[in-house]
């Protein structure tokens, strides 16, 4: 009897365990795509939508061909800004922001490390304010490939 205890605990765990995670939403509507969307997906669609803010600075950049655009980066120092990644690849990527010494990153303590996504799509990351200086930015999921360049404030 108990061995039967066991197994059906057993078989409650693992069914349990198949369901991983979050309940699935659906979203209602005549004619839309009824695939069930998670909450954690809808999150991340949020995330992504996020408007330019027409009061703070915004720094632009775009990813493409596995890299940068530009090699510098300016914002304003004590005030926070934001920095738009257009990601025209079909690969992951996003902006960190690294202290440096000596010339040689801090990549233990990012100032500011923005979400990686994948493209193409645009994401608008805010950026806490920043004191004046030289720091360095980078992809983080291509730092072998040189995805990098200085970002000044002032």
């Amino acid at each position: 009897m108990a061995w039967r205890s066991a197994a059906m605990l057993a078989a409650l765990m693992a069914l349990t365990a198949c369901g991983g995670g979050e309940p699935a939403a659906v979203e209602e509507g005549e004619g839309e795509d009824k695939t069930p969307v998670s909450s954690s997906e809808a999150a991340r669609e949020e995330s992504l939508s996020r408007e330019v803010d027409p009061d703070k600075t915004q720094v632009r950049i775009t990813a493409s061909g596995i890299a940068f655009d530009t090699d510098r980066l300016v914002a304003p120092a004590d005030q926070p800004f934001q920095i738009v990644l257009d990601n025209q690849d079909d690969l992951e990527h996003n902006v960190a922001v690294f202290e440096t010494i000596s010339g040689v990153p801090v990549f233990r303590h990012p100032l500011f490390r923005g979400e990686l996504i994948r493209g193409p799509v645009e994401i608008v990351y805010d950026v806490d304010a920043l004191p004046k200086g030289k720091y360095v930015f980078y992809c983080d999921a291509h730092i072998a490939e040189k995805m990098k360049g200085d970002f000044i404030v002032r």
